[in-house]
């Protein structure tokens, strides 16, 4: 364009469209029936406008009226500071320059192509979608959608709106969530593509964030934010067929809750520096998944597999685990990973018929489906193996055998007691915390609608073997 105020329309053709920022103040662009272009170079000090509107509504001393384009290409230099669109359909801006790129947009959507090291500011209300960035920030204000396509670099991206990122290009980078309002919610996906990835969070984030992994490779979720509220946190892993992948996930107390989806082959194991006390995981396809807790915290994890192995390291807190029919393996810390049983010692009678156990700090396995055969592993050394069962007495302590025993039963989680009773529907099986040594503590998990009928289980090398 030639000057200031001048009107431009175009035909059916692709048309390219060139302009000053300057020669575009007061002018008017229609766009044909064609896929349009419009350049703009001079958007700096140096080239004499540093801020420019595009607008479908009306001309201005700001900008021009712009109709029926599709793509504007865009030159900024020292001096820019924005861009505002108002466009009447969808549209694309591509960025180029050396310095930080700033797009207020009202309605539609807006794709943006970002400098890849430069950062990019949107606001106003238009949804936007952006790409090409590498470690240039993104900080979005606007109240519309925000879609991301990351690179393989770090990147932060930070927003007040409802926030996907596609994932699938990151590699052995860090990708930082980070957002204070309201409605801040990320979805972060394809994670696990490549090699190890590491999302995380700002300090100040206090939205909601979902992370699907594929993995294919191993990745690792750490939330960080020191805010005191935080919104839901979910890990959908193994989005897809799944892979050999372990994900790390380091989850804190200040989140409004934990939970996991196991899809696909999947293992996820939460990092001793996380500081959460209540999970939630959902593992219920036919396909074998591991999980191994936080072993630092006594967190509460209820988890409900499916119908193939679940292997399973329990934690610290009253675990609530329900079988899918598979052959699961769990794993526990003998000396804290469920609680202490009152009414057990070395040589004494174990509770008679009709007597309560508290056993509310215990785990809790509940047996459901086609159930198969169970291993809970202690770890301790038994050199005396054992189980004894209703109305038997306990072993006399170290190496003197009875160290465990399994007792039928009426469980209640209601009230968190465990009746002795022959006609019960469920076992507590109870072990002697240290095994061989001598002096320890009777430790209990409840199996709830699991009953030995044939006495055929066993308690040897430490671990308690269900046989179904």
């Amino acid at each position: 364009m030639g000057g200031a105020g001048q009107s431009v329309t175009t035909g059916t053709g692709a048309d390219q469209i060139a302009s000053t920022a300057t020669r575009l103040l007061t002018s008017t662009i229609a766009g044909g029936t064609g896929a349009d272009t419009l350049t703009i170079t001079g958007l700096s000090t140096a080239g004499g406008t540093t801020a420019l509107t595009l607008s479908s509504t009306a001309a201005s001393a700001a900008g021009a009226l712009l109709t029926g384009v599709e793509t504007v290409a865009v030159t900024v230099d020292t001096g820019f500071t924005t861009l505002t669109l108002v466009p009447d359909a969808a549209l694309t801006v591509n960025f180029t320059g050396a310095v930080a790129a700033a797009v207020a947009g009202t309605g539609s959507t807006i794709t943006v192509g970002q400098v890849a090291t430069t950062a990019l500011t949107l606001s106003g209300t238009s949804n936007f979608v952006v790409s090409g960035g590498t470690t240039g920030a993104i900080t979005s204000t606007s109240t519309g959608t925000l879609a991301v396509t990351s690179s393989s670099d770090a990147q932060t991206v930070t927003s007040a709106s409802a926030t996907t990122i596609n994932g699938t290009a990151l590699a052995a980078d860090t990708l930082t969530v980070g957002g204070t309002g309201a409605n801040t919610a990320f979805t972060v996906s394809g994670v696990g593509t490549n090699a190890t990835v590491v999302v995380t969070e700002a300090t100040t984030f206090t939205g909601a964030l979902t992370v699907n992994t594929v993995d294919t490779q191993d990745s690792a979720v750490t939330q960080a934010s020191t805010a005191a509220s935080v919104g839901a946190f979910v890990l959908n892993a193994g989005v897809g067929a799944g892979g050999t992948g372990v994900v790390t996930l380091t989850a804190l107390t200040n989140h409004a809750s934990q939970t996991i989806n196991m899809t696909g082959s999947t293992a996820v194991t939460v990092a001793d520096a996380s500081t959460a006390t209540a999970y939630t995981i959902n593992a219920t396809d036919a396909n074998a998944h591991i999980f191994i807790a936080d072993t630092n915290t006594a967190a509460v994890e209820t988890y409900t597999g499916g119908s193939a192995v679940d292997t399973v390291a329990l934690g610290l807190g009253a675990d609530r685990f329900t079988t899918g029919g598979g052959a699961d393996v769990f794993t526990v810390t003998a000396i804290s990973s469920t609680g202490i049983v009152s009414g057990f010692a070395a040589s004494a009678a174990v509770p008679v018929q009709g007597q309560n156990v508290n056993v509310a700090g215990c785990d809790i396995i509940t047996v459901t489906g086609a159930a198969a055969a169970f291993t809970i592993a202690t770890g301790l050394t038994i050199t005396v193996a054992g189980i004894i069962r209703n109305g038997g007495t306990m072993g006399a302590g170290a190496n003197g055998g009875g160290a465990s025993a399994a007792l039928t039963g009426t469980y209640s989680s209601t009230t968190g007691l465990f009746t002795v009773d022959t006609g019960g529907a469920s076992t507590l099986f109870v072990y002697d915390d240290n095994g061989d040594t001598a002096a320890g503590s009777y430790r209990g998990i409840v199996l709830v609608g699991y009953v030995d009928t044939g006495a055929a289980d066993t308690y040897a090398t430490g671990t308690f073997t269900g046989v179904v």
